[in-house]
């Protein structure tokens, strides 16, 4: 099984894990002393769940199933289904943007990341993203055995295909 969740920040996990432990301690406080603090707690905790939250994609190379998931707190929720025909994965170079706001400031951080899609007809699926080359070519490679398909490697200046003489 293979699992590729988006990173969080530090500051959005400090943030959601720290309003989800206020939050119980209302609930718990709330339910013992001052029915007031319920409400309380109830509003942190939805508040700590979306921030701490992430999405991503989980595969099950061995039954040929994919979920696109919504994960908070290591549980992972997401509806399984079968997987295409993939005709091809591909693993290339991108830049990554996260939005961010300081005191009203908008910025911009870009990173550069490698990027592993499964391409079927004109859609594909993003199952990998990573700065290193070495951790993306080996889940493209857990695609090339499981589904029988070959790999495109377009890291460097020119595309080239990994194992098609072998399939």
């Amino acid at each position: 099984m293979h699992t590729y969740l988006k990173p969080l920040s530090v500051f959005k996990t400090i943030v959601g894990y720290s309003s989800i432990s206020f939050a119980l301690l209302f609930l718990i406080v709330g339910s013992l002393f001052e029915p007031v603090l319920i409400i309380i707690g109830v509003l942190l905790s939805i508040i700590g769940v979306n921030i701490a939250s992430t999405e991503g994609v989980q595969m099950d190379f061995k039954t040929k199933r994919y979920r696109t998931i919504w994960s908070v707190l290591g549980i992972n929720l997401g509806k399984w289904l079968p997987a295409p025909d993939f005709e091809y994965v591909s693993v290339f170079r991108t830049n990554e943007v996260q939005q961010v706001n300081v005191a009203s400031i908008p910025g911009r951080i870009v990173n550069e990341v490698i990027a592993v899609n499964a391409f079927y007809g004109n859609r594909h699926i993003t199952f990998a993203q990573d700065k290193d080359k070495t951790k993306a070519l080996r889940v493209a490679d857990k695609f090339r055995m499981a589904f029988g398909i070959p790999v495109l490697d377009a890291t460097g200046e020119e595309k080239v295909w990994l194992y098609k003489e072998e399939l």
